[in-house]
């Protein structure tokens, strides 16, 4: 079935009809009280400021959404770059794509007003200037997840980790000093007893994943820790990952 990706027409034929379908969901769905919430805050974010400018050309909805709808294209693009380090084959890397598009959470992201699509076009294009071992571009999105409103402070401690670890030290203090000005500067409370959110923690991923594939995404980060290889790729995800069911306890 993977092979049918081969063709050209069918793949950017989906490809179409999944930018008119996210077109039509910016423009039908009704705005949330979460995105008025981010729309009107005082914290600066360059994804929400953006969309005010916007706004104010582009009254309604559209004005709104634009920015995330292009920042949501941006990171299929960038996403499908990255794919050759796992997938040799022309049809694996198309089907990869199709699969990441389709995920709840992505979908979301590209439909409503929110911080992470920003932050994820900026995650992605550091994983791409690794690779590219472009380091001014690297240094220039770490940089710029700082003013994201996300938890960032483990992506700089899963890329600080991988980089002492393989000796490149250079990226490994930049890491580390970003790590400690986001905990620094950001507003996380962290401590007290017990809360018991395991168990909404897996419902949330569950619900921005899809259970099926988060089930999956778990078993191939603990199979990767037992038999590697353990890429920056994966330290950043496991890390994540480890980080937030710890806090969640």
């Amino acid at each position: 079935m993977i092979r049918i990706w081969r063709n050209d027409r069918l793949f950017y034929g989906f490809l179409l009809l999944y930018m008119a379908g996210i077109a039509a969901l910016i423009l039908t769905t009704p705005l949330s009280p979460t995105e008025a919430q981010l729309f009107y805050r005082e914290e600066w974010s360059p994804a929400i400021w953006i969309a005010r400018i916007l706004h104010e050309y582009l009254p309604g909805p559209l004005g709104l959404r634009l920015v995330p709808f292009l920042l949501g294209m941006l990171n299929l693009r960038l996403f499908y770059r990255l794919l050759p380090d796992y997938f040799p084959q022309l049809e694996d890397r198309r089907f990869t794509l199709v699969i990441f598009s389709i995920l709840p959470g992505v979908i979301a992201a590209n439909v409503l007003l929110n911080d992470a699509v920003f932050a994820l076009t900026l995650t992605l294009l550091f994983l791409l200037a690794y690779r590219k071992k472009l380091f001014w571009l690297e240094l220039l999105a770490l940089l710029l997840l700082l003013s994201t409103a996300t938890a960032m402070f483990a992506l700089y401690l899963g890329v600080a980790i991988y980089a002492f670890v393989r000796r490149e030290y250079r990226l490994g203090i930049v890491a580390a000093i970003l790590l400690v000005v986001s905990l620094a500067t950001g507003l996380y409370s962290i401590g007290g007893r017990p809360q018991g959110h395991l168990p909404e923690l897996f419902g949330i991923y569950a619900a921005l994943f899809s259970p099926l594939f988060f089930v999956y995404y778990f078993y191939a980060l603990y199979r990767v820790a037992l038999e590697g290889p353990r890429d920056l790729y994966w330290s950043i995800s496991f890390t994540a990952l480890a980080l937030s069911i710890l806090l969640s306890i």
